[in-house]
This record gives C-alpha cells, structure tokens and sequence, in this order.
C-alpha cells in the first residue's frame, strides 16, 4: 500500500495565521496538550462477507473471473490521524484516514481510498459563529444500478462548506451557509452524472427556552454536469439550477421524547432541456423515545428527489420509514437493531405513460453490537439482509452480510 499525505489548505491556512498573529496562543496551546488527547492515531481493520456483493439479480448467470455467484469477502485496514484542537473560543479538527480494500475473489476491485476532514468552528465575539470545513471521500460506487460487474468504479466526493449565524436577540438567529461540491466517478452513469455545484443560502431561527427550535431557509444550486456534452437524443443537458425553501423543527417534547421534521420545495430547470425540469419537496419526520436510561428507541420517515436521467425517467422520488432500538446493556456493551423499508419510483418520464414508470421496492434489517474492550480498543459485529424487488425485470436481488470491526486509538 503507498501512503501520500496530502496537506489541508484550511489546518496550514489556520495554522499559519496562529503562529504569525498569535504566537502567545501558540504556546497556551501547546500547554494544553499535555492535559488533553488532542492529537491521536487511529487503526481499524473491517472483515465483511456478502452473499451478493455485486447486488446481482437473481436471472445473472455469468460473474467476472469466471465466479459462479457474487459473493465475496472483504477486508479493510485503515490508518490515520486525527486532531482536535480548541483555541480560546475557536475549535479546529483534522481527519487523515487511508483505507486499502482488499477482495477476496473480486481483486480488480481493490483500491486504497484516501479521505480527508478538516473543520474549523469559530466564534467572533458573542454574535458571531460558525463552520468552515473541506471534506474529501472515496468509495466503490454502488452496484445496485449498474450490471457493469467487471470493471471498478471508484466515487469521489469533495465539498467546501462555510455556515454562519448571527445572534439578533435572546430568540433570534440570522442564517448563512455556502457550499461547493464536486462528484465523479472513473466510469461516467449518465442517469446521474458526475457534477460540480456551487450553493448559497440564508435564512431565520427562533429558539425557544426549553431547547426547540424553528428555522426558515432559501437555497440557490448552479450546477454542472462534468464531462458532458448537449445530446438532443439523449436529452441530456450540461447545467441546471435549483431552487430550495424550507423550514425545520427540533422539539424536545419532554426529557424522554424527541420529534424533529424537515421540509423543503425543490425546483429544478435545465437551460436547454426543459422537458427534463422537475419540482416536488424532500422531507422527514423523526422521533426518539427513551423510557429508561439503558433503552432507546428512533423511528424516522424521509421522503427524497433526485436527479436520476434517462429516456424513461428525469427524477426518483424515494420514501424510506425505519425503526429501531437501541440497549445499553452496560457500560461497555451496546445492542441495536434496525428495520428499513423503502420505496422509489422513478418519474418524469418524457412521452412514457406512467403505468411504464419502474418503481422498486427494499427491505433491510440490520442487528449489530458493540463491546469497550478497553478505553482505546473497540469491537463491533453485525449482521444484515435485504431485499429489492422492482417491476423492472433484471434489476431485484437480495443479500446477506456479515461484518466483524476491530477499532484501536492511541
């Protein structure tokens, strides 16, 4: 495995501007280092076996290297660094993880990620605060829409994010965020595209004594489509813009009962395309009870669009309900449980009827456990299955999986 450190523009900016402006805070630093466990290393090695890793439909019959399923093994070490500093009022945190995935049978599949987290949490005076923050991931695209099984295809997203918030008053808060994002694959999905956005928002919150709070939000996307060019046939376009309104709650009902629920307008348009245009709203609905100090139950319900193009759809609606406990059962030692449907039909499909619209329905039930071993070392097991079926034929499969995780700070 090579191992490249790649430094974080915001931790260097921010260090830098410590040691030139504030060399006396450099040192109170430095002091608070040998109280606090601000810089630690971090190891873990993942073994995972799935019984349909590809997410291969039940009518496949040929699997890469000559396989006769799609089963594998997976395992995956990872190292890294990590930082977290507070600084007066300001807080800075740093996350340097390199992960080498290794199959078992799928070895052209193999790939070492290198991810990145960088955040700083300032505060100006007693009106101002916020977060900058970069973040950089890198997966193995998902096979459940592809029947592409022979070649990787690796995902990466990096964003940019800055949010602000000014106190008006003891109840008050004016809001501000921007944002840009980027997303590629090695190999191009045209129903999704890999994209480049830019994003600014402002808004208002109310906060009430007893901790709940309601936010009114107005979001602007320019986006692009990275690698494409105009296709009248295809009708794909190369830009779009997007407009968001929303509101959210957080209400701490009582001490034991929590309700927070989110809801949004989205309104895409494409400049060139207008058949591909789209609106409707995102939600959610979520609510934690916990009737004793070692029980805890969470029951969500979300509602999503996304942009999903081909010539028998512009857009997927997926409504997903989930619900689950948690146990403490002691200190050291946690179960948990968690039962997910989801919906997602596939919409806007330009001249089809909608009774030829594809809609696809999953099942998933995870049971996982987690002991303390000790105060640096932890294990984790879990054990899942699932389910997909769809009125597209070739793309229903199901699976089983099993994962056992091995953490170690220092």
């Amino acid at each position: 495995m090579t191992i490249r450190i790649r430094s974080s523009w915001l931790m260097v900016a921010g260090s830098s501007l410590l040691m030139v402006g504030c060399p006396g805070v450099v040192r109170v630093a430095q002091a608070q280092a040998e109280d606090e466990e601000f810089f630690r290393l971090v190891a873990s090695r993942a073994q995972l076996h799935d019984s349909n890793y590809l997410r291969a439909s039940s009518a496949a019959t040929a699997f890469p290297l000559g396989r006769a399923d799609a089963s594998e093994t997976l395992a995956v070490t990872t190292v890294g660094v990590q930082l977290d500093q507070t600084v007066g009022r300001q807080r800075f945190e740093l996350d340097l993880t390199w992960a080498d995935h290794a199959h078992q049978h799928f070895t052209f599949l193999d790939y070492t990620a290198h991810n990145r987290r960088a955040a700083w949490r300032w505060q100006w005076g007693d009106d101002w605060q916020g977060t900058l923050s970069h973040d950089r991931r890198q997966t193995l695209n998902s096979f459940a829409d592809t029947t592409n099984y022979s070649q990787q295809n690796l995902l990466t997203q990096t964003s940019t994010r800055l949010n602000a918030s000014y106190r008006l008053g003891a109840a008050w808060r004016l809001l501000a965020d921007g944002a840009r994002t980027r997303e590629t694959r090695t190999i191009s999905l045209p129903q999704e595209g890999e994209t480049q956005t830019q994003a600014a928002g402002a808004g208002l919150q109310y906060l009430w004594p007893s901790g709940a709070s309601l936010s009114a939000t107005h979001r602007r996307v320019q986006g692009q489509f990275l690698g494409r060019s105009l296709s009248a046939p295809a009708l794909l376009d190369t830009e779009y813009t997007q407009a968001e309104q929303g509101v959210s709650l957080q209400w701490p009902i009582t001490g034991k009962t929590t309700l927070a629920a989110d809801w949004a307008r989205v309104q895409r348009e494409h400049p060139n395309f207008a058949v591909r245009n789209f609106s409707g709203h995102n939600a959610s609905l979520s609510a934690g009870w916990q009737p004793t100090g070692a029980w805890r139950w969470q029951a969500r319900w979300q509602r999503e669009l996304a942009n999903f193009q081909t010539l028998g759809s512009n857009y997927s609606v997926t409504q997903r309900w989930s619900v689950g406990p948690v146990w403490q059962v002691s200190a050291k030692t946690r179960l948990s449980a968690n039962w997910q449907h989801s919906r997602k039909t596939y919409q806007g499909a330009p001249g089809l009827p909608a009774t030829l619209l594809r809609s696809d329905t999953t099942r998933d039930v995870l049971l996982s456990a987690a002991w303390q071993l000790h105060r640096k070392v932890s294990l984790s097991a879990s054990l899942s299955q699932g389910r997909r079926q769809s009125t597209q034929p070739g793309v229903d499969y199901d699976y089983r999986a099993a994962s056992l995780l091995l953490d170690v700070v220092y």
